[in-house]
């Protein structure tokens, strides 16, 4: 998809609105595709899929709008890994799909590629999922740990360096209550408010004081008042039961938020604030709310990531905007989102690959709205029927799909119906459109055909 005009992403804005967004529940930013929950529970992808990991059935290279996944509205929660994909649904049944190069997929086969959800084994007691660069862990209801994929750096906590292809638990426990996977490493606190860390450990991101790589997990330090952690590319946070927050790890782009660049190893407070609520790492930022619902970033801001309005790194926490009602966060590689309490979803930073699934390609570094009218299985399957040239500046060709054309509508990405047609038109002309994207709706006599249009 060709990239577009700062001048086309200005008329998107203006084109959608926020009535027409507020449907989003939970949302997963991966290495370059993105994983959303509905709140009809309802699965949703976005952004790169040579690997399938869109699991639309296809290599597709890229989806610049989010896209049903499949017919299903019983999923619970998603995790996007590197170029993979989990989710867990409603009866706690565990699914994947993507790349499976290194095992990742958990499916204990050695297929490459799996475009479609498969489901994990058959059990149906899991509960939460977390994805990392190849390797994936997940916690049971019973308070058990699994771990599969790649193993480099015994990031799957058993002991060895040998990758799995299929679930294996992690020790004997069955205390542990939270879990976050890093691109090679792991964190998880236990229901007694202890922390452990293990995998790859080479900028201080387990936070043992230590470089050295851990296979098995390993306690942090001897608090035990731990409430939520959160995992990167290769630095750590956590927020501890009195809402302060800790960092420790990689810094080179100031994503510990401590003021400086430079790297750590045990955790170290940030600031003294005490009413932190959310956490999310992405490859060099980081993203955070508090329970006042104001919304905090910090670290790499190449792309625009932070959020904040420019392009230059913060080594310290800086507000995003001033709404104060954010209630979930996701960061993924150069990119970040953050979901509103009344449904309202929205995403920054890199966009080469639609991975903010706004119908762009289009990076931006203020917060931008992301659609719910978008593209159901039935927009991607192969069409016979293809309106050229798309996108246009002006004129549009409708093929006759051998029978004649009864009628034709245009909605904009709210849904609302902005021009329609009738008779047996052949050529269109767009002009009086405002530049931005648009469903165009082609009523056979025996079909109906949909499609995404671009105005130029």
């Amino acid at each position: 998809m060709q990239k577009i005009s700062s001048l086309f992403f200005l008329s998107f804005l203006l084109l959608t609105s926020s009535l027409f967004a507020q449907c989003w529940q939970s949302v997963s930013a991966g290495g370059n595709h993105t994983l959303a929950i509905r709140q009809d529970g309802s699965l949703w992808a976005s952004g790169f899929n040579a690997n399938g990991q869109i699991g639309v059935g296809n290599y597709q290279v890229y989806y610049s709008l989010f896209t049903l996944v499949n017919s299903q509205n019983q999923w619970k929660a998603v995790a996007a890994g590197e170029q993979f994909s989990l989710a867990i649904r409603q009866d706690h049944t565990l699914w994947s799909w993507g790349n499976n190069y290194l095992g990742q997929l958990g499916t204990n086969t050695s297929e490459d590629n799996v475009p479609t959800p498969h489901q994990i084994g058959t059990h149906n007691d899991w509960e939460k999922i977390a994805a990392g660069n190849s390797h994936a862990i997940a916690l049971k209801k019973d308070g058990t740990l699994w771990s599969w994929g790649s193993n480099f750096y015994g990031q799957l906590g058993d002991g060895t360096t040998t990758s799995r292809t299929a679930p294996v638990q992690i020790g004997t426990d069955n205390n542990w209550k939270e879990i976050a996977a890093g691109h090679w490493y792991n964190l998880g606190i236990k229901k007694d408010g202890t922390l452990w860390a293990w995998g790859a450990n080479t900028k201080g991101g387990l936070g043992d004081g230590t470089v050295i790589h851990k296979y098995i997990p390993t306690q942090i330090g001897n608090a035990n008042n731990w409430k939520t952690i959160a995992a990167g590319n290769a630095h750590s946070l956590a927020i501890k039961q009195d809402g302060t927050l800790w960092t420790w790890g990689y810094n080179i782009s100031g994503q510990l938020g401590n003021g400086t660049t430079n790297d750590t190893n045990i955790p170290a407070q940030i600031g003294s604030a005490n009413n932190w609520q959310g956490i999310e790492c992405g490859g060099t930022q980081t993203i955070a709310f508090r329970s006042d619902g104001t919304l905090w970033t910090w670290g790499n801001n190449y792309y625009g990531e932070l959020g904040n309005g420019n392009n230059q790194n913060s080594s310290i926490p800086v507000t995003v905007g001033i709404p104060n009602n954010w209630s979930a966060i996701s960061a993924g590689w150069h990119y970040s989102f953050a979901l509103k309490n009344d449904g309202t979803l929205f995403g920054f930073g890199i966009n080469a690959e639609g991975e903010l699934g706004n119908g762009t390609a289009t990076n931006t570094n203020i917060p931008v709205i992301i659609p719910c009218t978008s593209l159901s299985i039935k927009d991607h399957q192969p069409m016979n029927v293809l309106v050229y040239p798309n996108p246009t500046s002006d004129i549009i060709n409708i093929p006759d799909n051998n029978q004649p054309v009864n009628k034709i509508n245009i909605y904009d990405l709210s849904g609302k119906l902005i021009r329609n047609y009738s008779g047996n038109t052949a050529v269109l002309s767009l002009n009086p459109l405002a530049k931005g994207m648009y469903t165009i709706e082609i009523l056979y006599d025996n079909s109906t055909v949909r499609q995404k249009i671009m105005k130029l």
